[in-house]
């Protein structure tokens, strides 16, 4: 399959997969791995099965990739944002956020069992990490690891990647309280912080 700009493929575990440029171009793209032990074997100079890269016998006939084209994607939208969810899978989700200038982002919190990471695509972000302010435009991302408090919000209208890793139920937290439910943030792995 082709893969326009501003697409997303997630290859769940056991699916066999490999990709390259068909194209004239140079092409340009984020690789994400979740959990991240591909890098760090490879690298190492691990045997591939240490850093999870096995042969095509290893893999799943009936396992299929997941993912959607520019523009697509299951929308959850509130005043000042809209995002795209790109991926949503048991390791990772991939989110496209959309915001206006007028976007008030998150306020302090933490989560103990995943990483938040950003990637910005457009625009500014302005995130205040462990009580350092940092600034990032377009082709920088931040990892903020678990047990990490951080909060963020847009520098004028921004487009931004932001990935959970594993998935902790973010997007289901994030319905539930654009439509004004009571949630627990929790359960959610989210925590509040003054």
């Amino acid at each position: 399959m082709r893969v326009p700009a501003g697409s997303c493929v997630g290859a769940p575990a056991t699916l066999v997969h490999g990709f390259r440029n068909p194209g004239g171009v140079p092409a340009r793209y984020l690789n994400l791995h979740a959990p991240g032990v591909w890098a760090r074997g490879r690298f190492a100079g691990e045997p591939p099965a240490l850093f999870d890269t096995f042969g095509v016998e290893e893999g799943v006939p009936d396992v299929r990739p997941v993912g959607n084209g520019p523009g697509d994607g299951d929308r959850v939208a509130k005043e000042h944002r809209l995002l795209l969810v790109k991926a949503l899978l048991p390791e990772l989700n991939v989110l496209d956020y959309h915001v206006s200038a007028e976007y008030d982002g998150a306020a302090r919190h933490v989560h103990l069992r995943h990483a938040d990471s950003f990637y910005v695509l457009e625009g500014e972000l302005e995130l205040r990490v462990d009580g350092e302010v940092v600034r990032v435009g377009p082709g920088i991302s931040v990892v903020i690891p678990p047990g990490v408090p951080h909060e963020f919000t847009s520098v004028g209208r921004a487009r931004f990647l932001n990935v959970h890793a594993p998935e902790s139920g973010f997007v289901e937290y994030l319905r539930k309280v654009d439509a004004g439910e009571i949630v627990d943030p929790r359960q959610y792995d989210s925590y509040e912080l003054m």
